[in-house]
């Protein structure tokens, strides 16, 4: 199971349109179609029943979709958080001080 997987299912699943989940993700529909027969073999369950003219979640895939969304949110959450951190912060405040002990005799 992999990010892009997620996404295609994801969106079929918000358009019900292999065709208009390609062009919402600026792939062809046949890699949508791979992506989400991939999935459905890997998981061994159908997520979405297709005809020639509708396509539908299946039980299966509304109970998959919210972990689907999570799964997805959460790498995107990883995503920002490390390459925040890898850029300098402008909001950075370093101070360095030494304490020298006078001597007096």
């Amino acid at each position: 199971m992999n990010t892009m997987q997620l996404s295609c299912f994801v969106e079929v699943a918000a358009q019900l349109s292999f065709s208009k989940a390609a062009e919402a993700l600026h792939v062809s529909q046949p890699t949508v179609s791979h992506q989400i027969k991939a999935l459905e073999d890997e998981l061994g369950c159908a997520l979405l029943a297709r005809s020639t003219r509708t396509v539908r979640l299946t039980d299966d895939g509304f109970a998959f979709l919210e972990y689907a969304n999570d799964i997805l949110d959460l790498a995107a959450r990883a995503e920002r958080r490390l390459k925040h951190k890898q850029r300098p912060s402008s909001q950075q405040l370093r101070i360095g001080a030494q304490y020298i002990r006078a001597m007096y005799p």
